[in-house]
């Protein structure tokens, strides 16, 4: 019975760590696919040569997103790089606490996606990639404690500044997301 009230618990706890941050759902009618996107992205801070004499750092946002057209399912983190450089032409680093995972960006933006206001971007017209992604990635992304980008383009910092920036926020919103993926049928 103690096991059982303990799952239970434990089942709510992890709802109610994920509430308010359900992904988005809708049918795409200019693709005749399932879109699901994540409800927040995940925001970087990262330092950059392009960075203002106000010392604030720069940021590249990741939104997860989930195209299903009749059951063939691709899974996308699309980046959008708040600065005024073009950062996302090279490979992406995120480290998690137990490995690296490199991601190369698409040759070609995918036409399938959504709009980028659809996709959490933080303004118009911003520098955008896409990466593909399995569901193994996003899950480890979800379930490490720490989540860190770094940006292959950028020169390496100064010793006193890290390499690579820690998830600012967005965590608990992939981590909803990939419940929901893998609950989908």
């Amino acid at each position: 019975m103690k096991a059982l009230l303990l799952l239970l618990l434990g089942l709510s706890a992890g709802r109610v760590a994920t509430a308010g941050v359900a992904p988005t759902e809708f049918f795409d009618e200019r693709t005749g696919a399932t879109v699901t996107v994540a409800h927040d992205a995940l925001v970087f801070p990262v330092d950059s040569p392009f960075r203002s004499t106000i010392d604030q750092p720069d940021y590249v946002s990741l939104t997860a997103v989930q195209i299903n057209r009749s059951g063939e399912i691709q899974l996308y983190l699309v980046a959008f790089d708040w600065s005024t450089g073009d950062r996302l032409a090279q490979p992406i680093t995120l480290q998690t606490s137990e490995r690296q995972l490199e991601l190369a960006p698409l040759p070609d933006y995918p036409r399938d996606l959504p709009a980028d206001r659809q996709l959490l971007a933080a303004f118009a017209r911003m520098k955008r990639a896409a990466y593909r992604v399995t569901p193994g990635m996003l899950a480890e992304m979800a379930a490490t404690k720490h989540l860190k980008l770094r940006l292959n383009a950028l020169p390496p910092p100064p010793e006193d500044i890290p390499d690579a920036g820690e998830v600012w926020e967005g965590a608990k919103s992939l981590t909803a997301f990939v419940n929901f993926i893998n609950s989908s049928p």
